[in-house]
């Protein structure tokens, strides 16, 4: 999620982790948060101990602390443990990053054109797998006309 979409659950707990078909779902993300707000860190931090506390009261063996899981996840290293990470998180917090790079396309387009492009882009996959699918349409009235009339 952090990697991906740039984003921060802020309250992620294992009530928000669903695993399906071989794949863990991250659901309840509406209080997530970018990367550049001001406690960024400190909820990433919250929910890697989280993770870390799920996981470990479960029985799983060599869980990941949640400095480990944070510096794992965002890259950024970090000084200090407990108490002491709290100042840490908070100077590291609210760092501003550019959330995707830049499209010309999109970036700065309206709702109304990005609806267009995407329902353009599926009428042209939906046209092209109508292509592979082509039936040959046989007209049921041609094959009466042999019938006889009574």
């Amino acid at each position: 999620m952090y990697n991906d979409c740039k984003l921060i659950h802020a309250d992620l707990s294992e009530y928000n982790l669903l695993w399906h078909e071989e794949k863990v779902w991250v659901i309840d993300v509406s209080q997530s948060v970018e990367p550049g707000h001001p406690r960024a860190m400190e909820f990433l931090y919250r929910d890697c101990k989280n993770v870390e506390n799920f996981f470990t009261k479960i029985g799983v063996e060599n869980v990941l602390t949640a400095k480990e899981l944070l510096e794992s996840v965002s890259g950024v290293k970090v000084e200090g443990d407990g108490e002491e990470l709290l100042p840490e998180l908070q100077r590291h917090g609210g760092k501003k990053e550019k959330p995707h790079k830049f499209n010309p396309e999109v970036e700065g387009a309206s709702f109304d054109h990005l609806f267009d492009m995407a329902t353009r882009e599926r009428s042209q996959a939906a046209t092209a797998v109508d292509a592979e699918d082509d039936w040959e349409l046989i007209d049921d009235d041609d094959s009466d006309s042999d019938a006889e009339e009574v």
